[in-house]
């Protein structure tokens, strides 16, 4: 459904976060450019083509198959300068019924043409902020944090991220939380 399988943390093994809950969810946590600690390196954003797929295939395995086009806007199909070309994505997929096809391969689409851009890294040097330190350790992949007060030559802000992945460093003097981050607008969708 295109959650996400993760490592939990509390106990070892692995846990399934479903898609549902990552769609508009409320932020976890802030993060403010402005205190120190909050953002503990210059920011990393990428503003590349690494996430984007336009011209989405979708096949039930034993059923049908629909596709999904985005044919204007920045991130189209359409040749340069009015789109960017055509960015294909097939997928197979162990649906449960063929009227869930058309919906997969939208939502596919959906995700991969958001045109804003990713976070790789974002560090919160935790002993600095001994306050957030409860919120950031109960931070999951696939939770929102909201990052504020930033500088001016980021895209305007708050930009609310989703948490993609991280590493935690525990040293004798000091705790960091280096979180990859991509955009949480594609999930902010109406909730039924």
């Amino acid at each position: 459904d295109g959650g996400v399988l993760l490592e939990p943390k509390g106990f070892i093994g692995y846990q399934y976060r479903a898609r549902a809950s990552m769609v508009s969810q409320a932020g976890a946590f802030i993060l403010d450019y402005t205190v120190p600690g909050h953002v503990g390196h210059p920011l990393d954003l990428t503003d590349d083509d690494q996430p984007v797929v336009n011209d989405v295939t979708v096949k039930r395995i034993g059923g049908s198959s629909a596709r999904a086009e985005l044919a204007s806007g920045p991130l189209s199909t359409a040749a340069p300068p009015a789109g960017i070309g055509r960015y294909e994505s097939s997928h197979d997929l162990s649906l449960y019924r063929d009227d869930q096809v058309a919906d997969r391969a939208n939502w596919i689409l959906h995700m991969g043409t958001v045109d804003e851009p990713r976070w790789p890294t974002i560090v919160t040097i935790l002993e600095a902020i001994p306050t957030g330190i409860p919120a950031v350790a109960a931070l999951e992949v696939g939770d929102v944090i909201t990052l504020q007060g930033l500088p001016a030559w980021v895209p305007p802000g708050p930009v609310d991220l989703i948490l993609e992945g991280y590493t935690e460093t525990l040293t004798p003097f000091g705790w960091t939380f280096a979180g990859t981050y991509s955009p949480a607008s594609p999930w902010r969708t109406v909730r039924l």
